[in-house]
């Protein structure tokens, strides 16, 4: 983790470096600036995680330096170290997400503790950040074995097994050996400006949603493969529904039953065609 302190008077940045225990906070580098020019090349050269700057310096105040900053590297943890107990400054600091106005003089242990506060805001964000990149990842990753798993039993049909049912309750498809499917083929005519062939994962999303959305008032939850060139949604009815047919079932027979959670299918689909 890297530090920037920035400050006109060289004996501060100094103090600084050598008072605090930087080890302590788990920040490895310690970079220094005298004013908002030199702040602005040590950004731009290094990746600065935190800045402990002087409002007031000969030619730019701080605020006009964090203004910058926030537009050119919104992710750098701002800290104001200041003797200037000013409240338009603070309150403009506090406006422009600065974490804290520690007001000299000020001891060692309070800098200390705001710059940890700081450095667990900078892990918390960076946590976030690899969470997010994992879910991107296992989202796309999810839509493959999808694929892999219908276009297995579109290739070679179903054995009656649990596995591949088992397979798509891991990816929170909770289809059982009784749940009615209705599989819809969709094969783009062409394509637009929006949406290209080259991009597979966006339609198949895209086909998703709209059918989520149309569906929900239904009871019926839809997941969408790409087997093969052409893209298949198939709509099966939430455990309530699910239910209610398998009782539907019992009372008028298999044949009544295995089009009944899908009756307003075709009726939505061709709104949608006629809305689009």
């Amino acid at each position: 983790m890297t530090v920037l302190l920035i400050d006109d008077q060289i004996n501060i940045l100094a103090g600084l470096r050598s008072a605090i225990r930087w080890d302590r906070l788990g920040i490895r580098q310690v970079l220094t600036a005298q004013g908002g020019e030199e702040a602005r090349e040590a950004l731009r050269r290094h990746r600065v995680d935190i800045a402990l700057c002087d409002i007031e310096m000969p030619g730019e105040d701080g605020i006009t330096l964090i203004r910058w900053v926030r537009e050119h590297y919104p992710a750098v943890k701002f800290l104001f170290l200041t003797s200037h107990a000013d409240f338009d400054y603070a309150r403009q600091a506090v406006n422009l997400g600065s974490l804290e106005y520690i007001l000299q003089p000020a001891t060692n242990a309070e800098i200390e503790e705001a710059l940890r506060k700081a450095v667990k805001r900078v892990e918390k964000d960076e946590a976030i950040r690899e969470l997010s990149r994992i879910g991107t990842v296992f989202r796309k990753k999810e839509g493959q074995l999808v694929d892999g798993i219908m276009r297995e039993i579109l290739a070679e049909g179903w054995d009656g097994g649990d596995g591949p049912l088992a397979e798509l309750a891991q990816l929170e498809i909770p289809l059982g050996r009784e749940t009615p499917v209705l599989p819809v083929l969709v094969s783009p005519l062409a394509w637009g400006e929006h949406i290209s062939r080259e991009e597979p994962g966006l339609f198949k999303a895209v086909l998703t949603n709209i059918l989520t959305d149309l569906c929900a008032p239904y009871r019926l939850a839809c997941f969408c493969a790409r087997p093969d060139q052409d893209y298949y949604l198939f709509l099966y009815p939430l455990e309530e529904q699910a239910r209610r047919e398998a009782r539907y079932q019992h009372s008028w027979g298999a044949q009544g039953a295995c089009g009944a959670p899908f009756r307003h299918v075709p009726g939505l689909l061709r709104r949608r065609i006629r809305g689009a």
